[in-house]
């Protein structure tokens, strides 16, 4: 660290000579709207946590949120910590209470929320580990980012957001017994900020859903998984599959919450031998909107080698059959046969199939029934899929 930021240090912990630790900057991580970032409370130039020093959490006014909206939260906190060779920092919190606007406590009682250890400086680069902001020496952070305290759940009335944190430490490298704070002050509050809560009409146009993480694990079958910090309207999910990334078809669907300001978790497993290369999430809204999400490319060790697919399915007698498969290993010269429902050979070509994708028209017209398409080489069946003429 600079000379000149250790001065700034001095000066906000307000410690005392001999001190051996200190902060040299702090911010409150708030969603609003939607939208989850830092806001600064202490920190200047490239030390800020949010790197827009100007994005400050003391004395703004948030606007205006629908009561149970979950358009307001309070997902976390970061101090910055510095330390020398002769110190020790322990631990660090941020403290919160939230009030009707102009009628603060005469002793308020606060909710501590820690802030575990993240990581910490890098000294061959003078940056931290986790590639935010500068350091020097044995710099720290402590953080956290996905806690989801919701602040609209309060009757409708304007209300203010007080904070301030505390870290511990100790003047040698082994104790930690001196408690230091950052706290503006206390001027005579600590740092404050206002929002107003409304039974409709906020300002906050809120996202359907606050979407976590969306993942698979395969083990016996194929297991997805995914979390909403917050749900709004949301009616249900739709998980699709595709082999190409082009075509989609739905796996199933899955309701929602509805309206919901927690985390919520959500499962759905299939068979490991009908997996596709591509899954992707759909939310739909009660009114019909709705959103995709990122797909996922699917590895798992023992997939099939090979995903048939015919489409439409079924098919009228005057359509024509396409169908779509993906090849890992086996390539060259194959058969494709059609048989019908009793096992008899109605049409059999010889194909060239590719690594990757393969498409394939059949032109042919075939009368009412159920039949099967089979892919084989000389000594082992592909796929066997079976499809309607209606």
């Amino acid at each position: 660290m600079q000379k000149s930021l250790l001065i700034f240090c001095l000066i906000a912990t307000l410690r005392v000579a001999g001190q051996n630790f200190g902060e040299f900057a702090s911010a409150i991580y708030l969603n609003n709207c939607g939208s989850g970032q830092f806001y600064n409370t202490t920190g200047s130039g490239a030390n800020c946590i949010n790197p827009t020093c100007g994005t400050v959490f003391n004395g703004t006014n948030y606007g205006s949120f629908n009561q149970n909206s979950a358009g307001f939260s309070l997902k976390g906190g970061e101090i910055k910590t510095w330390k020398n060779a002769s110190g020790n920092v322990c631990s660090a919190r941020l403290n919160y209470v939230v009030y009707t606007t102009g009628a603060r406590p005469g002793s308020p009682v606060f909710t501590a929320m820690n802030l575990p250890f993240k990581c910490g400086c890098n000294g061959a680069t003078f940056t931290f580990t986790d590639g935010l902001g500068p350091c020097s020496g044995s710099d720290q952070k402590w953080s956290i980012e996905s806690n989801n305290i919701n602040l609209t759940t309060r009757p409708p009335g304007n209300y203010t957001l007080e904070i301030y944190y505390d870290y511990s430490g100790g003047n040698t490298s082994s104790t930690c017994d001196v408690p230091l704070y950052i706290n503006n002050g206390g001027n005579p509050t600590n740092y404050t900020a206002t929002f107003t809560i409304v039974s409709s009409g906020g300002t906050c146009a809120l996202l359907p859903i606050e979407l976590l993480n969306f993942s698979y694990d395969c083990q016996s079958d194929l297991e997805f998984s995914w979390s909403t910090a917050s749900e709004h309207d949301n009616d249900y999910f739709v998980l699709e599959k595709s082999i190409d990334a082009k075509d989609w078809i739905e796996v199933s669907r899955i309701r929602g919450k509805g309206n919901s300001s927690s985390k919520s978790d959500y499962s759905h497993s299939t068979d490991l031998s009908s997996v596709y290369q591509y899954y992707r999430l759909k939310q739909v809204d009660l009114n019909g909107n709705f959103e995709y999400f990122d797909p996922v490319f699917i590895e798992c060790k023992n997939q099939h080698h090979i995903l048939l697919e015919i489409y439409p399915n079924p098919i009228t007698e005057n359509e024509k059959l396409n169908l779509i498969f993906h090849i890992k290993k086996r390539v060259g010269i194959a058969t494709l046969n059609m048989l019908d429902i009793n096992g008899r050979i109605v049409l059999s070509k010889i194909i060239n199939v590719e690594n990757g994708i393969n498409k394939f028209t059949l032109e042919e017209h075939f009368s009412r029934g159920i039949y099967f398409i089979q892919i084989l080489n000389e000594s082992d069946i592909f796929e066997t899929e079976k499809f309607i003429v209606e």
